[in-house]
């Protein structure tokens, strides 16, 4: 799973990525960066995954950074961003990466991912 985000995750400005199903579960989260004054963790997903329903995509901008929501067919893709990022190299990368989160792919990456040897 941590392969289909290299791109989104090295990109300056970001410090972190989290996948969640339409169900508020997570499916993916990458480490996010220390030291930030907004704790991802604390989100209720499962509530956040109600209220986006209909939303295509979401920029939610804040003081100290900003987060960017797009919707894949297998839930949300949530980014933790710096105030100061190139929001075009985001989507772009999102764009690329969505025809990648289709339930068949990402259930063959987690086999790999569990997968001895």
């Amino acid at each position: 799973m941590k392969e289909f985000f290299k791109d989104i995750l090295g990109l300056n400005g970001v410090a972190g990525v989290i996948l969640f199903g339409p169900d508020g579960s997570m499916l993916y989260q990458s480490p996010v960066a220390e030291g930030r004054r907004f704790d991802i963790r604390q989100l209720d997903f499962q509530k956040l995954a109600t209220l986006l329903t209909r939303v295509r995509e979401a920029d939610l901008v804040f003081q100290g950074g900003r987060i960017y929501v797009r919707k894949a067919e297998i839930g949300f893709i949530l980014i933790v961003l710096e105030a100061m990022v190139s929001i075009a190299m985001v989507k772009l990368n999102c764009d690329i990466l969505l025809p990648m989160l289709k339930p068949d792919k990402v259930a063959k990456a987690r086999k790999s991912f569990f997968r001895k040897g």
